[in-house]
């Protein structure tokens, strides 16, 4: 079993690993084939093949946006605001997977002295994995794996699959 705070250093590498690459977090010369990919696969204006938003998949007609409120409130409900410096919508992989590593860090931290705290953060953990994650990533992970040109977020997809 993955112990918690292994479990959070997992969801923060996912969340990097699905966010778009910047110079810094790969091999120099393998970033601008990453770069590409990421904007075909996630990105393209027309017929994105992997949308990385829970509303596109959870939503029949594939609407950004249906779930963004109850994101936000799950992530306020935490304590936490969309940084003004995301650029992004609150249903996006990367930051439903960066919540999920800040819920275990919270727990991880105040496990010893507010055990009551600590519950709390496990809570909601479970219930966002269950009532969000759970209910979408596997299929994300499955347009990823048929989709992608490179094995780097076959790979990926793979992994988080396995994970969640």
């Amino acid at each position: 079993m993955i112990k918690k705070m292994n479990r959070a250093q997992a969801y923060k590498f996912f969340s990097i690993l699905f966010s778009y690459p910047e110079k810094g977090q790969f091999q120099e010369e393998n970033i601008l084939e990453l770069q590409r990919e990421y904007v075909r696969l996630f990105i393209t204006a027309k017929n994105v093949p992997c949308p990385p938003y829970e509303s596109a998949y959870r939503d029949e007609q594939r609407r950004l946006m249906v779930f963004t409120q109850e994101i936000i409130k799950k992530y306020r409900k935490a304590g936490l605001r969309i940084s003004k410096k995301f650029k992004d919508l609150p249903d996006h992989i990367a930051a439903e997977l960066e919540f999920m590593y800040y819920l275990c860090y919270m727990e991880e931290k105040f496990k010893e002295e507010n055990k009551e705290k600590a519950r709390k953060f496990q809570k909601m953990q479970k219930e966002f994995l269950e009532e969000h994650l759970a209910k979408w990533v596997p299929k994300f992970c499955d347009d990823v794996i048929r989709e992608s040109k490179l094995e780097f977020y076959k790979e990926a997809a793979r992994l988080l699959k396995d994970f969640i």
